[in-house]
């Protein structure tokens, strides 16, 4: 691919593009730290937005082929703390802890709707769909001088409801001490909950019944019947029989202990008792060092996936039954991912530094046990895979400074090399599957690569100086990096792809051992 010569860079010290493009940047006294003028940037639908710390301002960029179609400031109503995006694509939050603020931007028209939190939050936790955010105090917040750790609020983002009567502050019996995490979960009959962790048990809230008491869950083993941390939730809704049950996965710091924990509708047994139902189960197949994940069946039964490294085993769990069924597959298995493959629920399995990979049909590990699962291998021990959706294609990840990842095509055992990839940074997956793009560094300079699935050939541009990350509008405009230079950096180009819709970031986990930031 030829060098584009249309591209930006824009300095976020005080803004997030040139004078000519925003206007006046506030002026930044000498000794200020340039470095923490701005919060940000971050992908946000077809916008990148940043906050000003100078000016308390969102700025939002609208961004179409490389250049800055729409630049967008709005005032917000406190010094920002925290950004977030929210999943419609077309919003953001921004969290004031001195204001003790939340703003809610709507990006497009810079409209703002400000919510009262009554406390300096630190901390927010969204929902997956978007509707609800609490705010908290995380463990080891030192900022707000004399706060109730145990105190939150939810705010409710759905549309119709007023900011006046959208935020509701409650404090949790049940802790000891600030929340070792907090997460909003999706709706299932009719109501959201919320889970708090703290040490060595979890407090489930009715977030629709701001005066029914939370329900306080002791993460006990039922082995060593020793108490448990807990350090993590999934959830999932689980929809038989046409009854809605809520499922949350919750890992521990302590090896061997994963803990269901089952929410259901029922009446409240005295005035003031929560009208849900708590069932805990400590669930079999977890070794320390394993992977987590949730599965729904085509018939809509939910299932749990662990691995073992010590036993090099898979466990598949139906929660709702507390049936199992475990297979040995590979000592030290310790990688799992899932997706679907047309309907039915997939898990990749692998040791990370092994050449060989797993893929199971989660669906018919009751059918034919045995023959449920195949084997298949790269050319260079494994640190991670990608799976992309819907196709037998599965990106591997390799610690190797010159060649770092190639593709597998699990049908027909095909390996892709590229030759020398360099350091691989940063990955992005267009959501219509057509492109793949990374970010690597090959000796000292750093380049943006898109790779065409159909075909897997690689288009490369150099990139202006230093990139740390990598973003790509939901609208595949523009693809851009960012990198940590005084003030900031963002370059900004064409989309190497004009009919790339939406863009899914790959979390940054899948590439711990590879990043050199």
């Amino acid at each position: 691919m030829r060098p584009l010569p249309l591209h930006r860079a824009l300095t976020l010290g005080c803004a997030l593009a040139t004078a000519a493009a925003l206007g006046a940047c506030a002026e930044i006294p000498e000794d200020h730290d340039a470095a923490t003028t701005s919060l940000g940037p971050i992908a946000v639908g077809a916008h990148l937005i940043a906050a000003d710390l100078v000016a308390d301002e969102l700025v939002t960029l609208a961004v179409d082929a490389g250049d800055v179609t729409a630049v967008r400031r709005v005032p917000l109503a406190g010094h920002p703390s925290a950004l977030a995006a929210l999943p419609d694509g077309a919003s953001a939050l921004v969290l004031s802890r001195s204001a003790e603020r939340l703003d809610k931007v709507t990006l497009a028209t810079g409209e703002r709707a400000t919510y009262a939190l009554g406390a300096p939050f630190e901390a927010l936790a969204v929902s997956p769909d978007g509707d609800a955010v609490l705010a908290y105090y995380p463990r080891g917040a030192t900022s707000a001088v004399f706060h109730n750790e145990n105190e939150l609020a939810y705010v409710d983002l759905r549309d119709g409801v007023p900011p006046e009567d959208a935020v509701t502050n409650r404090t949790l019996a049940s802790l000891g001490g600030a929340p070792l995490g907090v997460y909003a979960s999706p709706p299932a009959f009719g109501r959201r909950f919320a889970l708090v962790l703290s040490e060595e048990h979890v407090a489930v809230v009715d977030l629709h019944d701001p005066d029914a008491r939370e329900r306080s869950v002791p993460l006990v083993s039922l082995g060593t019947g020793g108490t448990k941390t807990p350090l993590g939730a999934t959830f999932a809704v689980e929809s038989t029989g046409g009854e809605e049950v809520l499922w949350a996965l919750v890992t521990t710091a302590e090896g061997g202990s994963v803990f269901a924990l089952r929410v259901a509708d029922a009446p409240p047994s005295a005035l003031g008792d929560p009208s849900f139902d708590v069932r805990l189960n400590q669930l079999a197949g977890f070794t320390a060092g394993g992977s987590v994940a949730l599965a729904t069946l085509p018939d809509g039964r939910l299932v749990s996936l662990m691995t073992s490294p010590s036993a090099g085993t898979v466990t598949v769990t139906e929660l709702d039954h507390g049936t199992s069924e475990s297979l040995t597959i590979e000592s030290g298995l310790n990688r799992l991912y899932t997706y679907v493959d047309e309907g039915r629920p997939t898990a990749v399995m692998f040791r990370a530094g092994s050449v060989s990979f797993h893929i199971l049909d989660v669906a018919a590990l009751e059918e034919r046990k045995e023959k449920s699962y195949r084997t298949r291998f790269a050319q260079r021990p494994i640190v991670d895979l990608l799976p992309i959706p819907d196709t037998p294609l599965f990106v591997a990840f390799h610690n190797d400074a010159l060649e770092g990842v190639s593709v597998i095509d699990a049908d027909t055992d095909r390996v892709n090399g590229f030759g020398k990839t360099g350091s691989v940074r940063g990955v992005l997956l267009a959501q219509d599957l057509g492109r793949l793009y990374l970010l690597t560094r090959v000796d000292s300079e750093d380049f943006v690569v898109a790779v065409t699935l159909a075909d897997l050939h690689p288009e490369v541009v150099a990139v202006p100086g230093r990139a740390d990350a990598m973003l790509l509008s939901r609208d595949g405009g523009t693809i851009a990096t960012t990198a940590d230079l005084p003030g900031g950096q963002l370059v900004l180009w064409p989309a190497l792809l004009a009919d790339d819709s939406e863009a899914l970031a790959v979390p940054g986990y899948l590439l711990d051992s590879l990043l050199d930031r």
